[in-house]
C-alpha cells in the first residue's frame, strides 16, 4: 500500500493585486475602507480547487507556464505561504526546491553555506558535519568550498 507524504486537498491559494496603492500612500489611506475593499475583490487567483497526492519514494516535479502556480505550490509545501482554502498534510521532512541559490548568503564560504541549509533544512549541526564531506564530494567544488560563494560561477552554484 502507498504512503502518502504530501497530500493537496482542494487548495486554493490567491494573491492580492496592490494597484490601489499606486495613487500614492496618502490617497490610499483617505480613502482606506473603500481601497481596502477594492484589494480583498482584486486578486490574482494562483490556485484553484487543487488536489494531489504524492507518495513516499516519488521525485514529484512542477512543470507550467509563467503564472501557472508551480512556485506557489512549492511554497505552500515548504509551509512558507499559507492557503486561502483547502487542507495540505505534510508527513515528515520535506525540501521542495524553492529556487535555485535560494538561502545561500554570498559572503559565506561553499562550507559555512552547507552547515546554514542543512540547519534551515531541519538538521542538526551535528548531522551537517558529519555529512559534510560526503557533500563536498558531491558538490565537486572541494578546491573552492572555503571561498566566498560570491566568487563562484553559476555552475558551481
Amino acid at each position: 500500500m502507498k504512503e502518502s507524504v504530501v497530500v493537496f486537498e482542494k487548495i486554493t491559494k490567491c494573491y492580492p493585486f496592490y494597484h490601489h496603492i499606486t495613487f500614492g500612500i496618502k490617497n490610499f489611506l483617505f480613502t482606506l475602507p473603500t481601497s481596502l475593499k477594492a484589494m480583498k475583490a482584486s486578486r490574482f487567483e494562483a490556485l484553484h480547487d487543487v488536489s494531489f497526492e504524492v507518495y513516499k519514494g516519488e521525485t514529484f516535479g512542477i512543470i507550467g507556464r509563467n503564472g501557472a502556480g508551480k512556485s506557489t505550490i512549492l511554497g505552500l509545501i515548504a509551509g512558507v505561504l499559507k492557503t486561502n482554502q483547502g487542507k495540505i498534510t505534510i508527513m515528515g521532512r520535506i525540501s521542495p526546491l524553492l529556487e535555485l541559490g535560494a538561502g545561500f548568503h554570498p559572503e559565506l564560504t561553499g562550507r559555512e553555506n552547507i552547515i546554514l541549509n542543512g540547519i534551515l533544512l531541519g538538521l542538526t549541526r551535528k548531522d551537517v558535519l558529519r555529512k559534510m564531506e560526503e557533500i563536498i564530494e558531491f558538490s565537486e567544488i572541494r578546491d573552492f568550498i572555503d571561498q566566498p560563494i560570491r566568487t563562484y560561477s553559476s555552475d558551481m552554484l
